[in-house]
């Protein structure tokens, strides 16, 4: 006869209560290595340097794709000390769906976490993160007829860390990027950026942000920097944000531009299984040689990088987790813009920027569903266009984008992906 004991009072009711959320992990792991990409949204402040993947224990994933593309990546964690030290390194070749379109790409990442003990002034508590990633993919120009090869490095270190002044955290960020260009018939080209951040919160409702960015390519230089203040209304629940700030920025022509932020957020939960936010923003937008290049591999190695300015940038999202096995968001997005970069393939073989004024409106639904303990899908749709001030569309955008995976877990340490793309 079973010994256990239920320690329950006799007559006392439970109450039903509702089953668990998704687990960040459950949710994460749905998605295919192929990131697909964000809609329109509006302007948000600088990109905070954060590890981009947190991987597990010890991994290896194998994929296969078609024009022979094989892929792996691998990863583990341990710890060292009181340091959590993560390692990843990736590949991925193919012989292209044309000739002379092959890719190799690779890849390695070294990060380590440490959170400094009380003893230390400021940093107490305090966590510190490191990281160091290198990547190197080498492709051929397939579109000249004598399809030239082109190589693109990238060394990319960067440091985090979090102080406490007067019980207020306050977090630095500093990185450096150095992404090398080499065309076959041209000397090496050079994109350097040094990233720094510091963020404070200035009690319990306001807040203070100050971002430069020192960046040239080949030694022409366009910073760009932004010092901003907010204020947050509300509880957990309800909360607003509005910020406010000042911007510069300068093109690699050399052409200052100078913007105000202005943002205005909202999240709420409604329930546990319903809740909605939305932005509204107006601003300068950065990016960098390093950015375009990351996007589209072919781009020109002269081409003009601009500040484009967002005149209203409006992002709505809403998202329903009626039950433990499944998940439905959608996110609207509308944006009216000046300065804004098209890609146009006017270049022999390369692809260049121009930019016009343009109106772009986005809409993306996004299913997470559980069918079975060991099963997994997920689907995401994508509907954009974008029109320029002359009423013609812009080029280079996709009306429509499909995008499904299913996963099979065949173990706690196996698991097989099947997936599609429409476009």
């Amino acid at each position: 006869t079973g010994k256990a004991v239920v320690d329950i009072a006799a007559g006392v009711k439970q109450s039903p209560q509702k089953p668990a959320r998704f687990a960040s992990d459950d949710l994460d792991s749905l998605n295919p290595t192929e990131k697909f990409p964000s809609p329109t949204v509006p302007n948000r402040p600088l990109p905070r340097f954060s590890r981009e993947r947190t991987v597990c224990s010890s991994f290896i994933e194998a994929l296969f794709g078609l024009y022979s593309t094989p892929s792996l990546d691998a990863g583990t964690t341990f710890t060292a000390d009181d340091y959590r030290v993560d390692l990843q390194a990736s590949g991925l070749y193919s012989e292209g769906w044309q000739p002379n379109a092959k890719l190799l790409d690779l890849g390695a990442t070294v990060g380590s976490s440490y959170v400094a003990p009380e003893k230390f002034y400021l940093f107490g508590k305090g966590l510190t993160e490191t990281d160091l990633t290198l990547r190197h993919k080498t492709y051929t120009l397939f579109a000249l007829p004598e399809a030239p090869s082109r190589s693109a490095t990238r060394i990319f270190p960067g440091v985090q860390t979090e102080a406490f002044l007067a019980e207020q955290p306050v977090t630095a960020v500093l990185n450096w990027n150095l992404h090398s260009l080499r065309d076959a018939t041209y000397d090496a080209l050079h994109d350097q950026r040094i990233l720094g951040n510091a963020t404070a919160r200035l009690g319990k409702r306001y807040s203070a942000a100050v971002d430069a960015v020192v960046q040239s390519r080949a030694e022409q230089a366009y910073p760009f920097f932004q010092a901003s203040i907010g204020r947050t209304f509300g509880d957990s629940v309800l909360r607003i944000t509005a910020t406010l700030g000042g911007q510069y920025g300068t093109s690699t022509a050399g052409v200052a531009r100078i913007g105000l932020l202005a943002m205005l957020s909202l999240d709420h939960e409604v329930s546990e299984s319903i809740s909605y936010g939305g932005v509204v923003s107006s601003g300068l937008r950065r990016t960098s040689f390093s950015t375009l290049l990351d996007e589209n591999p072919f781009v020109h190695r002269s081409t003009l990088v601009d500040v484009p300015y967002d005149i209203v940038n409006v992002g709505l999202s809403g998202k329903y987790h009626p039950t433990q096995r499944m998940q439905v968001a959608v996110n609207v997005g509308f944006r009216q813009s000046t300065r804004s970069a098209m890609w146009t393939d006017t270049l022999p073989g390369r692809f260049d920027l121009i930019y016009r004024d343009v109106t772009a409106l986005s809409l993306q639904a996004e299913m997470h569903y559980q069918p079975g303990v060991r099963d997994r899908i997920l689907v995401v749709a994508i509907a954009q266009s974008a029109v320029m001030s002359d009423d013609k569309a812009a080029p280079y955008v996709e009306p429509f984008r499909l995008d499904a995976v299913y996963r099979r877990y065949w173990s706690a340490g196996l698991a097989t992906n099947i997936g599609m793309q429409y476009v």
